[in-house]
């Protein structure tokens, strides 16, 4: 093949990427930056939500491999409610500190913190080469979790007006719909073809 005919099946090639690109900038991320405000809001916004769906799909993941844990290391249904009771419960008993110390120390480094650590419980989660090891994550992950929700909650106060927050908010917490939608979805399916830890690391 010619040059010139590889240059024209490389243009051939770009040009569906650039239609969607121009596609997502105007019916999406446009109407979206007018709803919000502004394109710094709208990354704000986006940046806050996409944590809650993190946590969101990360508790769906959990459901959508359920039959590769249960069969990988020799659990049962009982187990399986345990790695999402426990994660939940942790949070519950450590919102509380948690959310004093979001009112004490700068909350956009707490967050930072808090998806770090996030990254790290999801890898070491996929690695568990047991059920105990993979409860522990599930912990560590509650933990995190508790961390970064009053950091949200915050963060929602100090970048927007008072007579807002509560529309803003809710865009927010959309991003937990959006997340338990993506984590059934896009995890089963990646569970499928690779396996429940592929699933695990790709979050």
């Amino acid at each position: 093949m010619e040059p010139r005919d590889n240059e024209s099946v490389a243009a051939q090639a770009i040009v569906p990427a650039v239609k969607l690109r121009d596609w997502f900038r105007r019916d999406v991320k446009r109407p979206l930056e007018n709803i919000v405000g502004g394109r710094k809001r709208l990354r704000v916004v986006a940046l806050l939500a996409c944590v809650l769906a993190l946590d969101a799909a990360d508790k769906a993941t959990v459901g959508a491999v359920a039959a590769q844990l249960e069969h990988d290391l020799h659990i049962g249904n009982v187990q399986i409610g345990l790695l999402v009771a426990v994660s939940t419960a942790i949070s519950a008993f450590t919102t509380l500190p948690f959310g004093l110390l979001v009112d004490r120390v700068h909350r956009g480094r707490l967050l930072t913190i808090a998806i770090a650590l996030w990254s790290l419980a999801m890898i070491a989660g996929g690695a568990s080469g047991s059920y105990p090891m993979l409860l522990i994550t599930r912990l560590a992950l509650g933990a995190v979790v508790a961390l970064a929700s009053p950091a949200i909650a915050s963060l929602t106060g100090d970048f927007f007006h008072p007579a807002e927050r509560g529309r803003i908010y809710g865009y927010i917490l959309a991003g937990e719909l959006v997340g338990t939608a993506f984590g059934f979805m896009i995890s089963g399916n990646v569970a499928a073809i690779l396996s429940w830890r592929g699933s695990f690391w790709i979050l």
